[in-house]
């Protein structure tokens, strides 16, 4: 990240920024009304839930609660979800990847 928000940078890190900056996605999506309150209610059930003394009222409401999360992140991701088709134009070329190097 320090990269991207670095000055007084080599050529070959302003080229890397360039290219880190173009493929950052975009997170400006307002939130649906909708899917915030669906994630309320989540929340506030899971909260009730491990408020509770009794530990097999817990291990059962934090299994359904996971159900209910999966499914919500699921309909999350295929309503935002962007389709990419392949290119098999391409499929002799070698592709470059990236190492995180901490």
């Amino acid at each position: 990240m320090s990269l991207v928000k670095g000055v007084n940078l080599s050529p070959s890190e302003q080229k890397l920024k360039a290219f880190l900056v173009r493929s950052k996605p975009i997170q400006n999506d307002p939130v649906s009304k909708h899917a915030y309150n669906q994630a309320y209610d989540i929340v506030m059930d899971l909260g009730e839930v491990l408020e509770s003394d009794n530990d097999f009222v817990k291990y059962d409401g934090v299994r359904v609660m996971f159900k209910r999360i999966s499914e919500f992140r699921e309909s999350e991701q295929i309503q935002h979800a962007v389709v990419i088709k392949p290119d098999v134009s391409g499929c002799d070329k070698t592709v470059t990847t990236l190492k995180v190097v901490k």
